[in-house]
């Protein structure tokens, strides 16, 4: 499959290219400083030239007691856990000609005392974004990105972080970037991305995998608050140990009905992974009414579906995650202490109900109640005859903007495993929090 991949990666590169050339309607070269700065907008032919420059510091203070449900194979069984971590980075974004702009950021994290994911007291900095966009070359509508970039296809469910960082709080994780060259165009609600990265260290603190990845996503939308449908191809070639071929079709959609939004995605995985044929699933489906309110509330009904290896066979049918990301919290870390700690979107069912409440502008507060099963329960090593019911988890979380530059976040939540987890890990409850403190500049 390797060899067959890089012309397929060509071929893929340059679809966008022989589109007719239109006026542009196309999403703005992402800025490599932080979001929370500022959104920079689409450059043009008229645009003016720019040198803009700023930053994000984040403080994390993280307690947890009864990790991994009290298992004795976690870092200091028995023990409470208490540390904090940080974040900051410093970037720039010039824009020498309306034609071309450059992004630049580098960024540092680390983490001070010993956590539930077993790293101690720990650090490490590193170019996080480093790219070069020519956002609508010759007015065609036509944008190229090259370089280390974020990159978020959909709502994240396949591809939204580029980088595992697993030194620090799964919620945290400032690293997010993917080394790829990116190719887009769009016009009329109708778009065309095609898109080659790499796998490997400079995208992951990960050093099994080795080699690239590359595919195409198609999408339409009727204006940003109309329905929607897409469609992704991904395919990987990996020269590591991991040696990880998958390939992955997913189809997507949206249709808001009035103030309920129906939205949900489905992908089915093929390939190999060593000597195994690769035959998995995953699928998710939600509901979310907005609530009448002067500002933000609403509540969202969901369910997630990640399909489990049968150690029967000898194909491979436990779904590989490929890029999910921390956007959102309970997003697709589904569940604050289980999914940021147990689970990695394998072998998983999930089904939770969200509210949300903003009694202000500045401040929005949120409730999650989840249950979660396994699918096979190979992936956590279930013994057979413990049933597939793994935990319940409920999460209280809360967003304060303080102005411009300041915010605050933090949660508290509280699981307790089930049949499953006991079997597995241990019957403690499993109880954490966390409190950050967000600069921008």
């Amino acid at each position: 499959m390797r060899h067959a991949a890089v012309p397929a990666l060509v071929v893929l590169l340059a679809v966008p290219l022989a589109l007719p050339g239109t006026a542009a309607q196309q999403e703005p070269a992402s800025s490599l400083l932080p979001p929370e700065v500022a959104a920079k907008e689409a450059a043009t032919e008229e645009a003016p030239k720019t040198f803009e420059w700023g930053g994000a510091v984040s403080i994390l203070a993280n307690a947890a007691s009864g990790a991994a449900f009290g298992s004795p194979d976690q870092p200091d069984p028995g023990s409470d856990y208490f540390w904090g971590e940080g974040y900051v980075s410093i970037g720039l974004t010039w824009r020498p000609a309306g034609w071309v702009t450059i992004d630049a950021a580098g960024g540092a994290s680390f983490t001070l005392g010993d956590d539930v994911y077993g790293s101690d007291t720990d650090g490490k900095a590193l170019i996080e974004r480093l790219s070069v966009a020519f956002p609508d070359i010759g007015g065609s509508g036509i944008g190229i990105t090259a370089g280390r970039q974020n990159l978020k296809i959909g709502d994240g469910f396949i591809v939204s972080d580029g980088y595992r960082d697993e030194k620090t709080a799964g919620y945290l994780v400032p690293f997010s970037f993917f080394d790829a060259l990116v190719v887009d165009w769009a016009r009329d609600g109708f778009a065309v991305k095609a898109l080659g990265g790499l796998l490997g260290n400079t995208t992951y603190d990960y050093p099994q995998e080795d080699g690239y990845f590359g595919g195409v996503d198609l999408s339409w939308s009727r204006g940003e608050q109309g329905p929607g449908l897409g469609a992704l191809y991904l395919a990987r070639a990996d020269s590591g140990s991991l040696d990880n071929d998958a390939e992955v079709l997913s189809v997507r959609g949206g249709l808001p009905v009035g103030p309920v939004t129906f939205n949900g995605e489905y992908a089915w995985e093929f390939g190999s992974i060593g000597t195994a044929r690769y035959d998995a699933s995953a699928w998710n489906a939600a509901v979310r009414w907005t609530l009448p309110s002067e500002f933000e509330s609403y509540l969202r009904l969901r369910y997630a579906f990640f399909s489990g290896d049968d150690p029967g066979t000898e194909d491979q049918e436990g779904y590989y995650s490929w890029f999910y990301g921390k956007d959102g919290w309970s997003e697709w870390y589904i569940g604050e202490l289980v999914g940021s700690t147990l689970n990695d979107n394998t072998d998983e069912k999930a089904f939770w109900l969200e509210g949300a409440w903003s009694p202000s502008e500045v401040l929005i507060l949120r409730a999650l109640v989840h249950r979660i099963w396994v699918d096979t329960g190979a992936y956590h090593e279930v013994p057979e005859g413990a049933g597939s019911e793994f935990a319940d988890e409920f999460d209280l979380n809360f967003e304060w903007t303080i102005n411009d530059s300041w915010g605050l976040w933090g949660y508290v939540g509280w699981a307790r495993p089930l049949d499953a987890a006991e079997a597995s890990y241990g019957d403690d409850s499993f109880l954490g929090g966390a409190v950050v403190l967000d600069w921008t500049f």
